[in-house]
């Protein structure tokens, strides 16, 4: 349907259309708190109150995290302080035992909170071997293999007790070469268990 020229209507100049301005869109950052800049939609989206050529909220994605003071607040509301100093967390747990906070193991954001970021290659270890803890006095970054030889399993225990696993000592004349590790070390296995074998 076409309107009468008496009802014409008048169209405002393009930059005029939007309420937003080019310097806006251009210091648009994500809300999640990354600082990394954000799209111009190029439609409207009702639903999620945009307009075509405004900035969105947030990046793909990251609508789900959680702002510093946001992850904070639910730190400190999903921790209870045990008598032993443990801050065990009373949020979801991983099968494991492992505290989750979003898409996080708790004992993780506690240490990037409290103590600072993780360095590369190294891992979280519990100094309290209580896995649901967050307190950050009871955690201490490690590498893997010193993880592991912290741990309570039958063969790192035997380990560090240069026993085997059926537990003979292994030393001296009762350790025998086995082979190489990919290192390069060589490997060595108990005698007595050997001629067992064979």
């Amino acid at each position: 349907m076409s309107l009468p020229s008496h009802q014409s209507v008048e169209r405002a100049p393009a930059s005029a259309t939007s309420s937003v301005d080019v310097d806006a869109r251009a210091r648009a950052t994500c809300k999640c708190g990354c600082g990394e800049a954000t799209k111009i939609t190029t439609h409207a989206r009702r639903d999620r109150g945009q307009r075509a050529g405004e900035p969105v909220d947030y990046i793909k994605g990251h609508n789900t995290r959680l702002t510093q003071a946001a992850l904070v607040d639910r730190f400190f509301t999903t921790i209870r302080v045990s008598p032993s100093g443990c801050w065990e967390w009373q949020g979801g747990l991983t099968a494991a035992g492992y505290g989750r906070i979003g898409n996080e193991y708790a004992h993780r954001v506690s240490h990037e909170l409290f103590i600072g970021p993780i360095p590369d290659g190294l891992e979280i270890d519990h100094l309290c071997a209580n896995r649901a803890c967050a307190n950050p006095e009871h955690l201490e970054a490690v590498t893997h293999a010193e993880n592991d030889l912290r741990g309570s399993a039958p063969h790192i225990v035997a380990h560090r007790e240069r026993r085997c696993l059926r537990g003979h000592v292994v030393d001296g004349e009762n350790r025998v070469p086995n082979g190489t590790r990919p290192n390069g070390e060589t490997r060595f296995i108990c005698r007595i268990c050997r001629r067992g074998a064979a």
